[in-house]
């Protein structure tokens, strides 16, 4: 634990508007040096500020990247929300050129083709070594049924 402590910053907060939820848990995230990528997971009931969230979290952690989505709830260590204005978020440092960040499964045309994939969502992934992805799939997506099986066999 004390390992992971070390390795990621994490927090979480709830109650009040955006600002107020967005500060209590950017003040329990104590970033790990050269921290460069953010994960944040809010409720449905923020989703409309998720942009100013970011900025605010940006300027507290000084993490640029982030990815994450929004939910009818929220877990966090040892606590669960629902209903409620809630958010949780934790950033770490990953090796430069280790992960990228596409935009949305949508804005790239996979196809059949694995090579047309890959460049899509960047040279990080074609590096030769075994790679992991962390997809949040948007349940709005008539088609993400299919789409899941799309993306894992264009990248192989």
């Amino acid at each position: 634990m004390a390992d992971d402590a070390a390795r990621f910053g994490f927090g979480h907060g709830a109650g009040g508007d955006w600002r107020a939820v967005a500060l209590a848990c950017a003040e329990q995230i104590v970033p790990p040096p050269r921290a460069n990528l953010g994960f944040v997971y809010i409720t449905d009931l923020l989703a409309p500020d998720l942009g100013k969230i970011t900025a605010l979290l940006t300027e507290r952690t000084g993490v640029g990247q982030w990815v994450g989505t929004t939910g009818i709830g929220v877990c966090a260590t040892g606590r669960e929300y629902f209903n409620e204005p809630a958010m949780a978020a934790m950033v770490g440092h990953f090796p430069e050129g280790a992960f990228g960040v596409f935009k949305k499964f949508g804005d790239v045309e996979f196809g059949d083709d694995r090579a047309g994939f890959l460049a899509g969502i960047g040279p990080w992934a074609t590096a030769g070594e075994g790679y992991f992805a962390l997809v949040h799939g948007d349940p709005r997506r008539p088609d993400l049924m299919q789409q899941v099986p799309a993306l894992a066999a264009a990248a192989g």
